[in-house]
């Protein structure tokens, strides 16, 4: 009973090890000029973690950024943390993930402590 488990466990590792991830298209700057991102978006696509500038228009309004660490979401896609700073000094923590096609998307913020 024990060997079958065993055996059964190694399985699913090897399935699990096998199985290929679809690769998704590099980003250029071309790109994020013709695509429908946002400049946070196109910000966060093209900086590095530790970058930091300031965007003006945002749906925050003018914003310091700060773009944090990338980490994988558990949805598969790549994410890269992001810290926005209102003019009246409000930290919004958000996420933005790559999508299939390459681009970049903001996920939505489900809670926040800044009045609106």
């Amino acid at each position: 009973m024990f060997r079958i488990l065993i055996v059964m466990i190694l399985m699913c590792l090897l399935v699990g090890c096998g199985t290929k991830q679809k690769p998704v298209p590099e980003l250029t700057q071309e790109h994020v000029q013709q695509s429908s991102m946002t400049a946070l978006e196109s910000y966060v696509a093209m900086a590095s973690a530790g970058s930091e500038t300031f965007i003006v228009g945002t749906k925050y309004g003018d914003v310091n950024v700060s773009v944090r660490k990338q980490y994988y979401a558990a949805s598969g896609k790549i994410c890269r943390m992001v810290d926005v700073i209102t003019k009246g000094k409000c930290v919004l923590e958000l996420a933005v993930c790559r999508e299939d096609d390459g681009t970049w998307k903001e996920v939505p913020v489900l809670w926040n402590r800044c009045a609106w």
